[in-house]
């Protein structure tokens, strides 16, 4: 038995549940971790993060921005590339990706800012076999 903030006790197994998700919210997860979520599988069906994604959740501040995501949304959209192709790179879970934001955010920039000089270089290179 735990005492619960109006001073009531109440069962650790009737609240053991809210320890493995993020803040409560009547949508479930909030939308900017169901984007990230989703750059790992084609739909998410989950209602809670894991503890894990929680602690990297709040290490980002429980938001990233609308750029970053886009960035992030393109960048993990992409197919897997040639060997030392920055895609090599990529983390395969949500609370990774949140625990290395700025790294996955730099290799994103790194690849777009190297896919744009490619193409300002030979601006016809997609018509090319």
């Amino acid at each position: 038995m735990v005492e619960a903030n109006g001073g009531d006790w109440v069962r650790f197994e009737d609240v053991k549940h809210l320890m493995n998700q993020a803040e409560p919210s009547e949508a479930g997860l909030p939308d900017d971790f169901r984007r990230i979520a989703l750059l790992f599988t084609s739909r998410c069906t989950r209602t809670k993060m894991t503890k894990g994604e929680v602690t990297a959740w709040k290490g980002v501040g429980g938001s990233i921005k609308e750029h970053d995501l886009e960035l992030l949304e393109w960048f993990y959209g992409i197919e897997k590339g040639g060997w030392c192709d920055p895609t090599w790179r990529r983390v395969g879970m949500p609370a990774t990706l949140l625990n290395n934001l700025d790294s996955q955010l730099d290799l994103a920039y790194e690849m777009k800012e190297s896919m744009r000089k490619a193409k300002e270089a030979d601006p016809f290179s997609e018509f090319r076999t």
